[in-house]
């Protein structure tokens, strides 16, 4: 099994499995946004009629997503777009 980490291009990536980290209150990210565009907004759709609302721990999987390079992606909650961590005395947005 094979992980890799990417945070540009997402909705061109033919991978077996896409994980979308989605803010609190159903809020797509940038790249989030675009892998919406390219399935023909079905993860707009899923989160408009509450099948997932993006809190913390919260998952979603996906399959077969009209359109998507990825077989299927894999929705998780994130906290608020606003909310920040610290790792290391550092300031990280979560």
């Amino acid at each position: 099994m094979e992980f890799g980490v990417w945070t540009k291009g997402l909705a061109t990536l033919t991978v077996d499995c896409l994980v979308l980290g989605v803010f609190e209150d159903a809020q797509l990210g940038a790249q989030g946004g675009s892998v919406d565009a390219a399935t023909g907004g079905r993860l707009r759709k899923l989160l408009t009629r509450g099948d997932f609302s993006g809190r913390p721990g919260e998952t979603l999987l996906v399959a077969d997503a009209p359109a998507s390079r990825a077989v299927r992606s894999r929705s998780t909650g994130r906290r608020s777009r606003s909310s920040t961590i610290t790792i290391s005395g550092a300031p990280w947005r979560s």
